[in-house]
């Protein structure tokens, strides 16, 4: 961001800026924080980062002294207020946080001297009104700020992750029993700890070093793209002969599964983008043939989901809507199977509920596949090895929409059961109140899914 420090200084700060990324904190860089304030008092990013030091060594009250002096001596810096709001908020003190935004709903409204903010800014701003909305149990407008977000600044994965499971924890707490004794609410978020199918796919071994040959010897540029696929390399995919490209595209597939290990040890970035991108490719050739061979992929393990597809798993459903729009009985009898990771399945689940709600024709069809899912899952037993709980709550989600009492009685037999994590609606009070009185989705329209990908 622009400002009027020194080069020296600016040095400074952002070699402490990188200090703390560290995932474990010392003295040595407190102590330095602290000369560096001592030296350069007008500059407020020493006492956020300060501030930000002591809260990685969980020593909160020092934490707080800074924020409070930060608050009192520089009221202009954004990261200041914000993280002043943000203590407020972790103490439970939510009438202070209202305070600081002063009923604000822009964050030039509560910095009214700014005409230009950096988008780190804005990105922090909008999560502590999240978090605000949340707490207020305002769920429709926090949800709408977590959508905007998301569809409005790029890269702010990491942060609606974060948000939604903020506000599922919100709705969880508004919707348990006061008398409820819990120690650690973050604890009833913790996907492990429910019921989980164990997978039986196991990762293929082979000795390969090196990608399979290709028909077209081009796409072996996948494997070199750092990130989104180049344009012109996207053109000799979409232009080559279908079925020879679509075979080859398998195959790079197949060897996301053969050589994970490889992968994972050369990786010289955050994440290697090969899976999505080449499931993308598939969604843009509109490749319903390749259905079967992108679900053999989904059959694998929560390694093999965290390392090609949990920072992208919101492209999942749409690769799923498009080849298997025509093929609905193949994707229900995917969610039948027996030991599929849940996320996988969840995918494949989401992508059957956009496509009832764009496509009426299939909607009968695809009710009854609910139906029958739901059917599996109170009559499975933990030997079948396909009850999730994460799954069901997400199955619960998807059908939310269709709207047709028939299901209730087989959802509260899961409630019943304890086989339903109570992540998404809470209890099965909370459930029917939200579905009495359902809050307004932001959906995807038709042409918006068509669009997202590379041409």
């Amino acid at each position: 961001m622009d400002n009027d420090y020194p080069p020296f200084v600016m040095e400074q700060v952002a070699s402490f800026y990188h200090k703390l990324q560290r995932k474990k904190m010392d003295y040595s860089v407190v102590e330095g924080l602290k000369k560096n304030i001592a030296k350069f008092p007008d500059v407020p990013e020493f006492k956020n980062y300060l501030a930000a030091a002591y809260d990685k060594m969980n020593k909160h009250e020092q934490r707080d002294t800074v924020l409070i002096q930060m608050l009192q001596e520089h009221p202009d810096y954004v990261f200041g207020v914000l993280q002043n709001a943000e203590f407020f908020l972790q103490n439970d003190e939510l009438a202070k946080a209202q305070e600081i935004y002063n009923d604000s709903e822009s964050i030039s409204e509560l910095f009214p001297k700014r005409k230009i903010f950096h988008v780190n800014e804005i990105i922090a701003y909008y999560s502590v009104l999240t978090k605000i909305k949340a707490m207020e149990e305002n769920w429709g407008d926090a949800g709408a700020i977590i959508n905007m977000l998301e569809s409005e600044i790029d890269g702010v994965d990491d942060e609606v992750s974060d948000l939604r499971r903020f506000l599922m924890l919100q709705k969880l707490k508004s919707s348990i029993n006061d008398d409820l004794d819990v120690d650690d609410w973050d604890d009833l978020l913790d996907f492990d700890e429910g019921i989980e199918p164990q997978v039986i796919k196991e990762l293929p071994e082979t000795t390969d070093s090196l990608p399979p040959d290709f028909v077209n010897p081009f796409v072996h540029e996948l494997y070199e793209q750092d990130d989104v696929v180049s344009s012109e390399l996207v053109q000799k995919i979409l232009s080559s002969d279908r079925t020879t490209i679509i075979q080859d595209l398998v195959k790079v597939l197949e060897d996301t599964e053969k050589r994970m290990d490889v992968f994972f040890e050369n990786i010289d970035g955050d994440e290697d983008l090969i899976f999505i991108n080449t499931l993308i490719l598939l969604k843009e050739l509109k490749a319903e043939e390749a259905l079967e061979d992108v679900l053999e992929r989904f059959r694998n393990n929560g390694e093999y989901f965290e390392f090609w597809a949990e920072n992208e798993m919101r492209f999942l459903w749409m690769v799923i809507f498009e080849l298997g729009k025509n093929k609905i009985q193949v994707l229900a009898d995917f969610l039948k199977e027996p030991g599929v990771f849940s996320w996988f399945k969840n995918s494949v689940s989401e992508a059957l509920s956009q496509l009832y709600q764009h496509y009426p024709e299939k909607r009968l069809q695809i009710k009854l596949v609910w139906k029958d899912l739901l059917q599996l899952m109170v009559d499975a037993t933990p030997e079948d090895n396909i009850i999730s709980s994460v799954f069901i709550a997400s199955l619960i989600g998807d059908i939310y929409d269709a709207k047709s009492e028939d299901y209730l009685p087989l959802i509260e037999e899961l409630y019943d059961n304890d086989r339903v994590d109570l992540i998404l609606f809470g209890d099965y009070i909370s459930f029917l109140e939200d579905y009495e009185n359902p809050v307004e989705e932001n959906v995807l329209s038709l042409e918006e899914i068509q669009e997202i990908g590379f041409r």
